[in-house]
This record gives structure tokens, sequence and C-alpha cells, in this order.
């Protein structure tokens, strides 16, 4: 037996627990993102009206249930259908026409998309720009002093006193997000190309 390899069967009690807990997780966490965008807009309708707002979810690193294959046996119930998991790490549904955010680093710009529903790729794009640098390698290899650098550069309004606790962040620690959005031009259209002003990091 190895442990990084344990499973739970489909149809024991540890497996519908187990899903149970995650898709109420997963709920949880879009309530969450509501929240958190219903106050930001109330901030931003403070001081400007919007000519048109759009909303959208968009998330990443979740499962997502997918229909039984055709093959599945057909015995009359549900429950004896296999289920299938789609497991999106680092990534994103691009289903056709469907909405979607692939944002930069701190000091580069992010992209709304719409998705091409590429079933080659699961209908799956990239999240973001990724890491170039795990978190641990960038603080020991890169300078605060690059780091205030690069954001300058990129003309971004944002707090320089904590670059130190925030050096894991750097721009240069992730990979030209420009290049993830030319690669993934099977996978997704580009609707917006945004740039930051103000880049808040909690």
């Amino acid at each position: 037996e190895h442990r990084d390899l344990s499973y739970l069967p489909q149809g024991t009690d540890g497996y519908h627990s187990y899903v149970h807990d995650m898709l109420w997780a997963q709920r949880w966490a879009k309530l969450n993102r509501m929240r958190m965008m219903t106050a930001v807009e109330g901030a931003i309708h403070r001081h400007i009206t919007p000519s048109r707002v759009v909303d959208f979810d968009c998330h990443h690193n979740y499962a997502e249930a997918l229909e039984p294959p055709e093959s599945a046996p057909e015995s009359g119930t549900d429950s004896d259908a296999p289920e299938r998991w789609l497991i999106r790490k680092g990534a994103i549904a691009a289903y056709e026409g469907m909405l979607g955010v692939v944002p930069g680093s701190m000091g580069t710009d992010s992209y709304i998309v719409r998705g091409l529903g590429n079933e080659d790729a699961l209908n799956t794009a990239p999240h973001g720009a990724g890491r170039m640098l795990g978190r641990g390698e960038a603080r020991r290899t890169l300078s605060v002093d690059e780091f205030k650098s690069e954001m300058e550069a990129a003309g971004r309004v944002w707090d320089m006193h904590r670059a130190d606790r925030l050096l894991d962040e750097a721009p240069s620690a992730y990979k030209p997000i420009e290049q993830v959005i030319a690669d993934s031009d099977q996978l997704i259209e580009v609707e917006y190309q945004l740039s930051a002003i103000i880049n808040c990091k909690g």
C-alpha cells in the first residue's frame, strides 16, 4: 500500500461523504466570491456609474462532475452508472462561449476570455501565467529592489512597504502572460485586456 495513492471507491460511505463535503465547500466558496464582488461593486458605484456590468463566475482548483460515458452499462438506476470527475488544477473551464479570467502577475495585464469549447483539451484553459519560481525559491533568489523596479516600470500603485513580504509574488516569479495567452489560442479567445491601476495583495 502507498498512502499517496489512497482512494475512496465509488459507492462507499467514505466516497459519498467526501463528495458531499467537497461540493458543499465549492458552493461556500462561490457564495464567498459573490459577497466579495458585491462589496467591491458597492465601493466602485459610490464613485462612478459603470455603463455596462457583466457578472460571471470563474474559479480554478476544483472538481466537476461529468456525464456518465455513453458506454456505461444500462442498469436502469442512476447509482449504477460510473461517475466521472474532471479535476482542474491551475485551470479554468473553457466551454464554448463561456467567459473566464486569465490573470497575470502583480505587474502584468490580465485577460477576460471566452472559451472555444476544445474537447481535446477537456474544455479547459490555463488559470493564469503560472510560476517560473516556487514561493520559496522566489524568496531566496529575488531581491526587494528588483521587485520594486518591476512594479515601478509597470506603473502600478501598490504597498511597496510590504515588498519583502510579497517577494514571492514578484512579476519575475511568473511566466510571461502574453506567451500563455498566445499558446492558448485553440482554447480561448480574448475579449478584453485589463491593466491594473491599483494592486492590493492581502
